[in-house]
């Protein structure tokens, strides 16, 4: 059902390999009533083909179909991730203009694992 509501971007190689993706989907209120803000989802890039600016590229696809929904009352997009795993992500987020909102440390032992929360403001252009 969320692949069904949103709209995904994806990068191919060679017309048959997808080596990366992002998305976006309208964030459901516990009613099932769409709220005012999106979820940028399904980020990854293949190994291979990281440090390429593939994954920034296709996340400002994603925020730019985002950007379209503000007519429709989408006010902001959020993500979710771990900090620990995915600290390059989480620096290319940043880049992006996304701000940590809330953070939770869910273990210590044997590895931390701290889950952020971000949000992009989708009333502020990126002009």
């Amino acid at each position: 059902e969320i692949f069904e509501k949103g709209t995904y971007f994806v990068a191919v190689h060679e017309k048959e390999d997808v080596v990366a993706c992002a998305g976006i989907t309208p964030k459901t209120s516990s009613d099932g009533e769409s709220a005012s803000e999106w979820i940028l989802c399904a980020v990854t890039v293949h190994p291979d083909f990281r440090c390429r600016g593939l994954g920034s590229h296709l996340i400002n696809m994603a925020i730019s179909e985002a950007r379209k929904k503000t007519v429709f009352g989408a006010e902001t997009l959020e993500l979710v991730t771990l900090k620990e795993k995915m600290a390059s992500a989480c620096r290319l987020y940043e880049r992006l203009d996304f701000k940590v909102v809330k953070t939770e440390k869910v273990r210590d032992h044997p590895m931390p694992m701290t889950v952020l929360w971000y949000n992009l403001d989708l009333r502020v252009s990126d002009n």
